[in-house]
């Protein structure tokens, strides 16, 4: 994924993310030679620097009688989102109270076809919420495809989102594990002998079960949060009997 479409998702417009990849390029700069490089009006430049300055990624000094800007640190952008998830986590109980006092019943969502339970995977990067996870990659690669898996793997990690999965120790689950630190995943093996050949995931208040079949793929999103509790018991449970 593009270095700016990853700041986009962070919540910066498209004219600040210009405008802060240009300074981190030019080093310490004057408004005129931002505004040079990206293009945009110098009126407007100053506008959405002094936008960038508020929430900490630009900052300007006093050099020879002349103001310029510089760039903070890209790390800073990593800083945010981890003191904005963690937050939010802080207060996701009163959240999620508030949610189901409103009388909010469950709901159920079936989807039919390859096609359409591949749009589970979007869902889970709109909930922006860590995943568990329960697959048989075998069945996985087999119905959906490597070129399904390895963009789910992207788009994943490059929205910061982790994943525990739970697999039957196989040929591609263990080329999977070896890879686990650098796609912000924890993989254990399930017991021997144990096969799977579907997929359950966990996140935030869903549960998502997928039937893979070459000729009737189905899957079920559940959103209730008793129902997401006590499938994330039994994958703790499943969890710290792997390896």
């Amino acid at each position: 994924m593009h270095i700016k479409q990853v700041i986009l998702k962070l919540g910066y417009s498209s004219h600040e993310a210009d405008v802060y990849l240009a300074s981190l390029g030019l080093g310490a700069s004057t408004i005129s030679e931002i505004a040079e490089k990206v293009r945009q009006p110098r009126t407007s430049i100053q506008l959405i620097i002094e936008k960038l300055n508020k929430r900490g990624l630009m900052n300007s000094f006093i050099a020879k009688k002349r103001r310029l800007w510089v760039a903070e640190n890209p790390e800073k952008l990593l800083i945010d989102l981890k003191e904005s998830e963690a937050a939010i986590q802080k207060i996701m109980p009163e959240l999620q109270a508030l949610r189901y006092n409103t009388g909010v019943k469950p709901t159920y969502r079936a989807y039919q076809g390859v096609d359409k339970i591949k749009l589970i995977w979007q869902d889970i990067i709109e909930m922006k919420h860590h995943v568990r996870a329960i697959i048989g990659m075998e069945e996985f690669i087999k119905i959906l495809g490597r070129e399904f898996l390895e963009d789910t793997i992207e788009n994943r990690y490059t929205h910061f989102l982790k994943i525990r999965l739970l697999s039957p120790r196989t040929k591609e689950s263990i080329r999977m594990k070896q890879m686990d630190a650098e796609q912000m995943r924890h993989t254990r093996f399930l017991p021997e002998k144990t096969h799977i050949s579907n997929v359950t995931l966990v996140y935030a208040n869903k549960v998502a079960i997928i039937s893979l079949s070459s000729r009737t793929s189905t899957g079920i999103v559940i959103e209730d949060q008793e129902t997401a509790a006590s499938y994330a018991a039994i994958f703790d449970c499943l969890w710290g009997i792997s390896q």
